[in-house]
């Protein structure tokens, strides 16, 4: 079994079959990390709060396919014996 099995993704936007084709550019690192740096000083708790928001509204546009393998990924990750520490806070 595969990460999809036999199940098939949605059709990729033109900007991920950009990215399969050509892959990180070093513009695309450099914007990346503008990013990170640009949120430094952010609230965490105003943070977390926009995420939970973002990701109630993304939930639903998930495709019908995703959700049960997120789950088993979840569980595949918490019964490793990984030496990093899964973070659970978010």
């Amino acid at each position: 079994m595969g990460l999809v099995g036999d199940r098939q993704p949605a059709r990729p936007s033109r900007d991920l079959r950009f990215f399969d084709v050509v892959g990180e550019t070093l513009p695309s690192i450099g914007l990346a990390r503008a990013a990170a740096r640009a949120t430094n000083g952010w609230a965490l708790d105003a943070v977390r709060t926009a995420g939970k928001a973002a990701a109630e509204q993304l939930e639903s546009a998930v495709a019908p396919y995703a959700r049960p393998l997120i789950e088993e990924h979840r569980a595949a990750a918490a019964n490793s014996c990984s030496p990093r520490r899964r973070r659970t806070n978010w």
